[in-house]
């Protein structure tokens, strides 16, 4: 799913999640391009919320 879609099933903002995602808080996967966009699987998104993030 997208950033976007992320941040909407996280209820947060894109920006969190992308600052999430580079600090290795929220497992992401990046686009092999310098400045290419990330993509998040829904079961990493379900295993944060239940951390408790």
């Amino acid at each position: 799913m997208t950033t976007r879609q992320a941040a909407d099933h996280l209820q947060r903002s894109t920006r969190y999640v992308l600052d999430a995602a580079r600090c290795g808080e929220l497992v992401g996967y990046q686009n092999r391009a310098p400045h290419g966009s990330w993509r998040f699987k829904l079961s990493d998104l379900d295993g944060w919320l239940e951390r408790g993030r």
